[in-house]
């Protein structure tokens, strides 16, 4: 076990210890019980035979969080990381999707998120999960290991629930909140929130109207400075959003809607191409954007095409959307929730409409150039490069070779197919692109709930739950520009019509629908759940889902039908004295199977090149394409035996576990390039893989004005099955480690309250979190280091309802890398994904209730 870990245990340890003058406590208060619902029933964390965290919304304020991202280093057994607005990876445990961002080999999520009742996850991928957005939530909840049984297809991991408050049908309620921060190394940020609260009665009904938003901007740090920009801190972000909410209560019945929506632009990436070791890691020199000079082009990086760029590599006058890189979410989220109280359980209906809109726009560089132009094979762009316009028709325009080609290839014919007539994929034509990643939710959602009232030894749940989901993912590669040396083919390039283009442009947008699916999902399951409790002590609860699911994929012209039945069971026994729970759990969770894209594009071309060239591309290598042209779903059991207890008078609680989940069919990300240089990737079902590990959480409060938290996790995790690629040589290795997946994880916080005089009190908040060592890749060969923060807040708390903080993010400025990626294959585009340097800030709240 690592060194550090062995630390946390033991200081651990030393609290429980009689000698240990910390160790009794002097407090007549105890440790907070969080109440949860992931059993669908209010439960305290301590009493849940299971392993989930809760979040209080006292905490999330205390942590100054505006999202997950503020919150997952305080949940042991928790992972996350972001490559800008709406694009978060959450792992739990080590398990998320093992793919990486290339459009053409994607697969679901692995960890369910949840706003309330309403299931947020995408089909899409594994990182295009929210973050969420953490004003006027209740708690967040965090349920670690498989999830199928009550929560169904994306929980294979784990699940996230956002919790919203309820109106509030006793009082009035207002809170307005102003925050703003700042660094040597970002610019300022700010946001304001606010909600009011209106209850409301009549002789028959008890209700409330909660209305809340907020708007921001939060700064940038990643400084874009070239021959050509001069932009410090260009990665800023706009923010707002809101929520209605209208309650209503009768004796027996219950009625809530729901309105969420936010809207997020942001501007550059999280991204900059300094490593950690640079004297300003948040130095971006290389990303360019059109219009450009040659020395800007130079200077960002060595050309790689045939020559040097000419003394005007400029575009201008043809310039249609510069496609300016940046991340942006818009999402609107309406939910019906029905209640009935029948006498003997509560009978729920929730019906769910959710709209989700998410954009990544990437900056390039010169020698992504040369990668794209090669892609394109010479500005082979037309169907049977798999490649079409924006609008979906073909761009079947090449220009010819010449006539010394002639011999050897014969005569370019009308329609513009003869790719071995057009310009060799030699890197030289094309100067720039800026590719543009969009993909656009719809779902709706019904589900029907009964739930038992408990009585003295059960308790049941059964239910019924549809989705409809179509998801739209639109890969475009625009405004790809010729080069200097090349211009001149420029004016023989004609569009679908034969309408010629501008002189300098391939065309306005070029879509890749290999790498652009729509995807159709339909889910049908019902589900049971039972707790039956044998005496005072033991409890057992047993549950099962089925599920349907059918799912079509069009790519292009082709269509993909894919039906799958799964059948989720779990099963849990535990004791409990009421100070000390001891549970044994056994869960599954399973992710749905899909389509290679990549693979259809390597088919569709050598279909072309054997029409040509007979035998032009082997049998044996399109034969191993279709065979990985499709991916099957994975399945995942989770092992788990757990404890929780309370002692000396409540005033600490321990939560430890112990888990081992064993993954069959697993379904990884593979990169061979033996297959072909372009369409080399693609998702297979590798064999078995494995994640085991320990957790631990520690609440103390050895005073009623000081308490303490500490947390600790170890994973491992292993691939079990070796993968050999199409050429037979080893892709995956047995016993590589699952990408994003820490083997360490711990920190703690400390939480000072004292009495300042006059009603006033002041608060003294630490936290401090270390994040080991991971994989950025499922081959291992990318490290992404460990790293530590801390933040620190005071608060002044008045007696006029006003609380003033001041705070440091970071406080030991620490510089961290939350993921590293190669936008250029190789050739020296190494891209760093960088956390937030320090900031100071100031908030204010104040609240009217």
């Amino acid at each position: 076990m690592n060194k550090r870990l062995i630390k946390v245990f033991f200081i651990s340890s030393l609290i429980f210890s009689p000698q240990f003058s910390f160790g009794q406590s002097d407090s007549d208060e105890s440790v907070e019980e969080m109440v949860v619902t992931a059993t669908f029933r209010e439960t305290t964390v301590m009493d849940t035979a299971l392993s989930v965290d809760s979040v209080s919304q006292d905490k999330l304020d205390q942590l100054g969080a505006d999202s997950l991202e503020e919150v997952f280093r305080s949940v042991s057994g928790l992972n996350l990381y972001s490559e800008g607005v709406g694009r978060s990876r959450i792992i739990i445990r080590g398990i998320s999707g093992q793919a990486s961002n290339y459009p053409g080999g994607q697969m679901g999520a692995t960890t369910g998120v949840y706003i309330d009742d309403v299931p947020m996850s995408s089909v899409m991928s594994p990182e295009y999960a929210s973050a969420g957005d953490a004003f006027d939530l209740q708690r967040i909840e965090v349920l670690k290991g498989p999830q199928g049984t009550l929560f169904g297809e994306s929980s294979q991991g784990g699940t996230v629930r956002y919790i919203y408050n309820k109106p509030n049908p006793d009082e009035f309620e207002s809170t307005v909140r102003m925050k703003g921060m700042s660094g040597a190394d970002s610019s300022s940020s700010y946001r304001v929130d606010a909600l009011i609260n209106f209850p409301f009665s009549n002789d028959a009904t008890d209700g409330a109207v909660r209305i809340s938003g907020f708007q921001g901007k939060r700064g940038g740090y990643i400084d874009w400075i070239t021959v050509d920009n001069n932009e410090p801190d260009w990665n800023d972000a706009s923010t707002s959003g809101g929520r209605l909410s209208v309650l209503a209560e009768t004796e027996n019945l219950t009625f809530q809607y729901s309105s969420i929506f936010g809207n997020t632009n942001g501007n550059g990436n999280n991204m900059s191409y300094s490593p950690p070791t640079a004297a300003n890691p948040f130095l971006d020199n290389k990303s360019i954007i059109p219009p450009y000079s040659a020395a800007g082009a130079l200077a960002a990086g060595s050309y790689v095409g045939l020559a040097a760029p000419a003394a005007k590599y400029y575009v201008g006058a043809n310039e249609v959307d510069p496609h300016t890189p940046g991340n942006d979410e818009e999402y609107q989220v309406h939910s019906f929730k029905f209640e009935v109280d029948t006498g003997a359980g509560t009978f729920s209906s929730i019906t769910s409409y959710l709209d989700r809109y998410v954009q990544r726009r990437t900056p390039t560089n010169t020698e992504a150039a040369f990668v794209i132009d090669i892609y394109t094979g010479g500005l082979n762009v037309n169907f049977a490069r798999g490649v079409f316009d924006s609008s979906g028709a073909e761009n079947c325009f090449i220009p010819c070779n010449g006539a010394a080609f002639v011999p050897f290839f014969g005569e370019q014919n009308a329609s513009f197919t003869n790719v071995f007539m057009a310009p060799f994929p030699d890197g030289g034509s094309v100067s720039s692109y800026n590719p543009k990643v969009s993909g656009a939710t719809e779902r709706v959602t019904q589900e029907f709930r009964f739930t038992s009232d408990a009585t003295e030894d059960l308790f049941w749940v059964v239910g019924a739950f549809f989705k409809d989901t179509t998801d739209k993912r639109l890969t475009d590669l625009a405004i790809t520009y010729f080069s200097p040396e090349r211009a001149a083919l420029g004016q023989a390039t004609v569009d679908e019509n034969g309408d010629p283009l501008p002189t300098e442009s391939i065309g306005p947008s070029l879509k890749a629908d290999f790498e652009s699916p729509d995807t159709e999902l339909q889910e049908i399951s019902v589900y049971a759940d039972i707790t039956y409790e044998i005496d005072q002590n033991w409890s057992v609860a047993a549950g099962v889902r089925i599920t349907n699911l059918d799912k079509t994929l069009t790519i292009g012209a082709s269509t993909y039908d894919f039906s799958e039945d799964n059948v989720s069971p779990r099963f849990n026994v535990s004791w409990n004295d009421g100070s000390n729970l001891v549970y044994l759990n056994a869960s599954t969770g399973f992710r749905q199977g899909g389509v290679n894209g990549a693979q259809l594009y390597n088919l569709r071309n050598w279909a072309v090149f054997n029409e040509f060239t007979p035998g032009f591309i082997p049998q044996e290598k399109i034969d191993y394409a279709n065979k990985v042209l499709t991916f099957d779903g994975d399945q995942l059991l989770n092992t788990e035996l757990g404890y929780k207890g309370s002692f000396n008078d409540d005033t600490i609680q321990l939560i430890l576990s112990v888990y081992s989940q064993s993954i069959t069919d697993f379904a990884v990300y593979v990169e061979d390039y033996s297959l072909d240089a372009v369409g080399f990737p693609y998702i297979a079902n590798i064999g078995d893989g494995s994640s085991s590990g320990a957790e631990m959480a520690l609440n103390f409060l050895p005073t009623s004005e000081l308490s303490i938290g500490i947390i600790a996790s170890s994973n491992q995790t292993s691939v079990d099955t070796a993968y050999p690629g199409y050429d037979g040589s080893i892709k995956i290795a047995k016993d590589s480690k699952f990408l994003h997946a820490p083997e360490t994880t711990y920190g703690f916080n400390i939480d000072y309250t004292h009495d300042i005089g006059n009603g006033n009190f002041g608060r003294l908040y630490l936290d401090h979190s270390f994040v080991g060592e991971r994989f950025a890749d499922s081959t291992n060969l990318t490290t992404l280091g460990e790293y530590e923060v801390s933040n620190i807040r005071y608060s002044f708390i008045g007696a006029n309802n006003i609380t003033t903080t001041l705070f440091v993010n970071n406080l030991m400025d620490s510089i961290f890398v939350t993921n590293q990626r190669d936008f250029t294959f190789g050739f020296g585009g190494i891209g760093y994904d960088y956390g937030r340097p320090r900031e100071l800030g100031i908030s204010v709240q104040y609240n009217l209730n």
